[in-house]
């Protein structure tokens, strides 16, 4: 027993061995330009899974005036911030 002990047989597991995604969709993280910070875990599994996306990098500035009008901030809307668009409706996770 392990813990990919609830993995079936035909699909693959570890490290190296992840699903490829099957969302064929619009995907952007937004986060700061100055590194991957709390975006990294995204990234990684996005690029794991094999999901295209953008990333759309921030100046400090930027994300001030952001929150400034309302689209920010660190309960509901910190960064960062991933949109994705499914069936053509667009979704935002913070």
């Amino acid at each position: 027993m392990g813990c990919n002990s609830s993995t079936g047989s035909s699909e693959p597991a570890g490290a190296f061995g992840g699903k490829k995604s099957n969302i064929q969709s619009s995907v952007t993280i937004e986060y700061f330009n100055i590194g991957e910070g709390r975006a990294d875990p995204i990234r990684q599994m996005f690029e794991y899974h094999g999901q295209p996306y953008t990333k759309n990098g921030l100046a400090p500035p930027d994300w001030e005036a952001m929150k400034a009008n309302g689209n920010g901030g660190e309960f509901g809307g910190g960064l960062p911030q991933t949109y994705v668009t499914l069936n053509g409706k667009n979704h935002r996770f913070a």
